[in-house]
């Protein structure tokens, strides 16, 4: 299992995936707000190529998730900082796990 410095470790080396997963979703769902509102306001940036183009990739990554019927590779990344950590994993997806709980 460890010793505790080790698995204080792998709990905040968790913590910080869940930080990097939830800013992903962030930027997914503020990312269409701000080009649905953006587009709206004759805002230039939100028709910027480089910024449609990685939130176009991101979205359609989530998709082929879904369509693949895979787990995300930072849920599995985080259950497995959990479990090196003492901690417990989960089963459901990082939104389902997060708005549970």
């Amino acid at each position: 299992m460890g010793t505790g410095r080790q698995q204080m470790l792998w709990r905040v080396m968790a913590d910080i995936v869940v930080a990097v997963h939830a800013t992903y979703v962030a930027i997914v769902v503020v990312g269409l707000a701000a080009i649905l509102i953006g587009s709206a306001a004759q805002w230039r940036w939100v028709r910027n190529f480089c910024f449609r183009a990685a939130h176009l990739a991101m979205i359609l990554l989530v998709c082929a998730e879904a369509l693949v019927g895979t787990t995300c590779p930072l849920t599995r990344l985080e259950n497995t900082l959990r479990l090196r950590g003492g901690e417990t994993g989960y089963a459901s997806d990082f939104i389902g796990h997060c708005s549970i709980g």
